[in-house]
């Protein structure tokens, strides 16, 4: 599997449902964190998450997109 080498530095959760909306919400109920990231089916660029993550050191922001490759 693609995410064998992110063993104990990432959390995946097995959904075979066709359903983004559904996947995404079953994401979140397993989060352990306070920032949850879907990349869905796209690639992403090497430094993605680091410009993502940014905006959360100000209250103001809740939730932030960025650019996939794909």
């Amino acid at each position: 599997m693609a995410l064998d080498g992110f063993k104990g530095k990432i959390k995946t959760v097995q959904f075979d449902v066709t359903n983004i909306s559904v996947a995404r919400n079953i994401g979140i109920v397993h989060s352990a964190r306070e920032i949850v990231a879907f990349i869905d089916d796209g690639a992403a660029e090497p430094t993605w998450l680091i410009y993502l993550i940014v905006p959360f050191s100000r209250d103001e922001f809740s939730a932030v997109g960025g650019f996939v490759i794909g």
